[in-house]
């Protein structure tokens, strides 16, 4: 085998290590290892929310951003204005952080989160967006102060992010104790939250269409969370969606 025959082989292995990883733990070291050969110091897989949406942070499913950063971002309420998240949310193409100079010419407030994001070390970065059909949007954002250019590391970084997309959704697995929930006891309410929910309604619009109040359509999540196993709403549709409780 050729030196770039060996070289790709191992690349096939990490990202099939990475889809197998069995608990988050594992994952992220292993997403470690293979980003950061490719200049990628940090990376978060997250669900997608209408920018106007309070509470996006619920969705996530791996925080590997600087904490001062999170906090920062979390503290400025960046994620309304975050140019990232709205290419995200419009395309399913995956792009350079660079490609969005055009798009911001204008966008003062764009502009700002970009520039706090540098200051961060997070100067270059890659967002795969997943549009999945039938089910939720999330996104895997990668960045570091400068990303590998050489040909063909755009493609290594965007199957890594499906790869980790699809193994953390498939980790965390429900566990059926004695007088503990099966996953057959959603309650058809639960089921109607958890499908108005996959069609990007928030927990207000929910309630206006069930004709129930906010607190109750969240308490329906929060049980049919606990129900499925899941970490968050974005990780319980996806559930509810394989194990077919609910249809879009």
């Amino acid at each position: 085998m050729t030196p770039t025959g060996a070289v790709k082989s191992n690349v096939l292995e990490e990202l099939l290590a990475i889809g197998e990883s069995g608990s988050p733990a594992p994952l992220k070291r292993r997403l470690h290892t293979l980003l950061g050969r490719y200049g990628v110091e940090c990376w978060l897989v997250t669900g997608l929310q209408p920018q106007t949406v309070a509470g996006w942070q619920d969705g996530i499913l791996m925080n590997a951003w600087p904490d001062a950063w999170y906090r920062r971002y979390i503290a400025a309420g960046h994620y309304r204005r975050d140019p990232c998240v709205a290419r995200s949310l419009r395309s399913p193409r995956p792009f350079a952080w660079r490609e969005l100079e055009r798009e911001m010419a204008h966008d003062t407030a764009g502009l700002r989160v970009m520039a706090e994001a540098r200051e961060f070390r997070l100067k270059q970065g890659i967002c795969v967006p997943l549009h999945i059909p039938g089910g939720p949007s999330a996104v895997v954002t990668m960045a570091g102060e400068a990303l590998d250019d050489a040909p063909g590391t755009d493609r290594v970084l965007h199957l890594a992010a499906l790869s980790a997309f699809w193994s953390l959704a498939g980790i965390r697995k429900p566990i059926v104790r004695p007088g503990r929930f099966e996953r057959s006891d959603l309650t058809g309410r639960e089921c109607e939250v958890l499908r108005w929910t996959a069609a990007g309604k928030t927990a207000w619009e929910v309630g206006l269409i069930l004709g129930i109040a906010e607190t109750t359509a969240i308490s329906h999540l929060r049980n049919a969370r606990r129900k499925l196993g899941a970490a968050n709403v974005v990780h319980a549709v996806a559930e509810a969606l394989r194990l077919n409780r609910i249809q879009l």
